[in-house]
């Protein structure tokens, strides 16, 4: 999502007026699941006369254009992401993330201590998404004919500045106790970038690992940069207007690579080749860490990024 975007982008309640324009975002954003699934997914199928009407129904707006919806069931049992779509010449722009983090919110609002949701089998890239996002999985099974996965999300009672605060006073505190002298440091807060387009990175980082917009710096300058947040980790975009030096050995001095730890490594791998990505082989490294495998791309400025799954540490080292 451009700087621009992202400052007006309008979510709001919706209203029956809007109830064709839901519709068309919903038969658009799944339309392209139906035959992976053999019919039509179920949010294509929706009354959006009667859903608009809903008190938990959202749209979300780019200059009074409507760019997405949100579809929130609240019940005594708790809240449900019933569902969230995009128009397809909008995604990939972080509106996706924005309005998942906007049902969090509205679920913290009206004291819901997790909120719930479902996606089919087949979407195996929403299931990566929610996944990034923090959800855990918690059931599968057949409703109404489709393949459901269902997930939850706990929801700390703090809002998300008191809720990092309290995270990083915490590292702080028990980094002091573990060194045993003063307080030297809590977790390596980010990891900043020269960009040649800082635009496209920062669409790369937050589509493929959930990063979000934490903070702008001189906004609308040539001298702009910006902080994307995921959780306790920090990565800093900066426009440059140097090039990029021709050797890119991993035997160079300096930066080598930024490397995530994922859940499921097939499927990322699968999503990021699905986007066009050239992905490197998966390698096994079971000898040296039970159940690690890893793989190596470049993001879209040619920096070398890492996936992982299974590390662990060496516990005889932390004893």
């Amino acid at each position: 999502m451009t700087a621009r975007q992202d400052h007006e982008l309008h979510i709001r309640r919706a209203i029956p007026d809007d109830a064709p324009n839901m519709q068309r975002c919903a038969e658009a954003a799944y339309q392209h699941y139906t035959v992976r699934m053999g019919k039509p997914p179920a949010p294509m199928l929706a009354d959006y006369s009667a859903v608009a009407k809903g008190a938990n129904t959202f749209v979300a707006e780019i200059h009074g254009e409507m760019v997405g919806l949100l579809v929130l069931v609240a019940s005594d049992d708790g809240i449900m992401l019933d569902n969230i779509a995009v128009f397809p010449e909008h995604q990939g722009q972080g509106i996706g993330r924005k309005l998942i983090e906007f049902a969090e919110g509205e679920a913290r609002k009206q004291k819901f201590p997790h909120i719930d949701l479902y996606t089919n089998e087949t979407m195996t890239k929403n299931l990566a998404i929610y996944k990034h996002c923090g959800y855990v999985e918690v059931d599968r099974r057949s409703q109404g004919g489709y393949r459901r996965v269902y997930m939850r999300k706990n929801l700390d009672t703090l809002n998300a500045n008191q809720a990092v605060q309290r995270t990083a006073r915490d590292a702080v505190a028990d980094l002091g106790i573990r060194l045993n002298k003063g307080i030297i440091m809590s977790v390596i807060q980010h990891v900043a970038f020269n960009c040649i387009n800082k635009i496209k990175m920062e669409q790369f980082y937050t589509k493929h690992f959930g990063f979000r917009r934490a903070r702008v710096f001189n906004a609308g300058s040539e001298n702009e940069f910006v902080m994307l947040r995921l959780e306790n980790m920090c990565i800093e975009l900066f426009r440059s207007t140097g090039d990029r030096p021709a050797s890119n050995s991993k035997n160079d001095v300096g930066f080598r690579h930024i490397a995530f730890e994922v859940l499921d490594l097939d499927n990322m791998v699968a999503c990021l080749i699905a986007d066009g990505v050239k992905v490197g082989e998966i390698i096994d490294y079971s000898d040296s860490v039970a159940g690690l495998r890893i793989c190596f791309f470049d993001d879209p400025e040619g920096n070398k990024v890492e996936i992982m799954q299974g590390w662990s540490d060496d516990e005889t080292l932390t004893a």
